[in-house]
């Protein structure tokens, strides 16, 4: 899944990091394309996820960075049954600020709200939040690392996310960076204009169903995937990408209700709501894009 996956925001946070004239660029667009075949014991199903993004810097100088970004992702959901077989969509609008205070030391603050449903009637049932900050620090010349909270209002309740930001740079050639324990992803720089990943992703992302056709009902999917990816930069400003990978993920029907589950990351805290409908899925997973850098 992917992305917006709740913690694509991050990656304003932690830019992936490449060699010689790529280094420290970061996507200014991104077109995302995600097809998976999952199964189980008496399901074959298919589900597809497109993201998109466009991130503008605001305001820049020494001390102070504000940027925007406008994103927009869809899942489809088929072959599975008809109470779970859904077209879903997210449209949401996100806010980040980076102060630095000292040579190496920088506070981030981070918000998102969006509309997640599957479009066929709008109300404000249809959206959800989050936010939350990380303080990073310059341990050494090859190592950052920082420290976040982040906190998600969903349909099903809420949310905690802890993480530890991470980039170090092993080698000239290596380098392992991300958020954990959600997004980490190992770097290898083959050359100037192929980079080799390797990454896990963990997503939780609920959807709110239409109020005439499913009485508020929403859906809930939970994935983690391992995803090995293969980017090439060609005329400094863009790359493409293409990965393979494996999957897992749980896709959850709650009818509608003022939810108050906690979950941290993608684990649950508790259960005061239980689903209608749930189906544990596993099976392969194909993602190919493409990105305008800065």
């Amino acid at each position: 899944m992917k992305k917006i996956v709740i913690f694509g925001l991050f990656l304003m946070v932690i830019p992936g990091v490449l060699k010689a004239q790529t280094v420290n660029k970061i996507p200014f667009t991104t077109i995302d394309y995600t097809t998976n075949r999952l199964k189980n014991d008496s399901v074959n199903a298919n589900t597809q996820q497109m993201n998109a993004f466009i991130q503008i810097p605001l305001l820049h100088n020494e001390k102070r960075l504000i940027g925007t970004r406008i994103a927009y992702n869809s899942q489809n959901i088929t072959n599975v049954d008809d109470m779970m077989n859904a077209y879903l969509y997210g449209i949401s609008a996100n806010l980040y600020w980076r102060r630095t205070f000292a040579p190496g030391k920088q506070l981030h603050i981070f918000a998102q709200a969006g509309l997640y449903s599957d479009l066929k009637d709008i109300s404000g049932n249809n959206f959800r939040y989050l936010f939350g900050a990380t303080y990073i620090t310059q341990k050494t010349e090859k190592l950052k690392t920082g420290l976040g909270l982040g906190y998600a209002r969903q349909f099903f309740g809420h949310q905690i996310i802890p993480f530890i930001s991470v980039n170090y740079k092993i080698s000239d050639r290596w380098t392992f960076s991300g958020a954990l324990p959600m997004r980490p992803q190992l770097s290898y720089v083959i050359s100037e204009r192929w980079i080799w990943v390797l990454q896990i992703n963990g997503n939780v992302e609920s959807y709110r169903l239409s109020e005439k056709d499913d009485d508020n009902a929403f859906i809930q999917t939970t994935t983690w995937e391992g995803l090995s990816k293969i980017k090439y930069v060609f005329a400094k400003k863009h790359q493409i990408h293409f990965g393979l990978g494996i999957m897992q993920q749980t896709i959850n029907r709650y009818a509608d209700a003022s939810s108050n589950n906690w979950k941290i990351i993608t684990f649950d805290l508790s259960k005061r709501d239980e689903p209608t409908d749930r189906i544990k899925l596993g099976g392969t997973t194909i993602n190919f894009g493409y990105s305008l850098l800065f």
